[in-house]
């Protein structure tokens, strides 16, 4: 009886600990893009988020949000070092943004350490908006790819 309840309790605790980690994640990277005028935040993706609960059963803690550079969209996905480090769940993301990229949509998938470690996040997206631009008119059409900072 008491098993039961110590394990739904379990969950909520693991759910809590997810939550409150995605939210610090998101409040950091919001901080890096405020006030910077070459970036606007939009605010959530959906499509990403429905690409990500098709590929996990419980939704991994990343801090997700779209902006715009320039006037290209872009959703920039910080990823907890405990989940870059793992193959079969960074898998699964950048699945998620190869399939973003079939959709034509630009998705950034960063490693937590990048947000304290003085990586000017605002140049590396820019810099990728920059490359894939280039790519594109090389190759004289659109470019489908996916960035990801080891």
């Amino acid at each position: 009886m008491f098993e039961d309840n110590d394990a739904i309790g379990d969950h909520n605790v693991a759910r809590h600990r997810r939550k409150r980690q995605q939210r610090r994640l998101l409040n950091s990277l919001l901080d890096t893009f405020r006030g910077d005028e070459r970036v606007k935040t939009i605010g959530r993706d959906p499509v990403l988020r429905a690409l990500i609960d098709e590929r996990f059963d419980v939704r991994p803690a990343i801090a997700k949000c779209q902006v715009v550079v320039g006037d290209q969209s872009v959703t920039v996905v910080v990823v907890p070092d405990r989940l870059w480090h793992r193959p079969g769940a960074m898998g699964r993301l950048l699945d998620a943004s190869r399939a973003m990229a079939k959709l034509d949509r630009v998705c950034l998938l960063y490693p937590q350490w990048a947000l304290g470690s003085g990586i000017d996040l605002v140049d590396c997206v820019m810099r990728t908006i920059g490359d894939r631009r280039s790519r594109a008119a090389s190759a004289g059409g659109n470019v489908q790819a996916t960035s990801q900072v080891a």
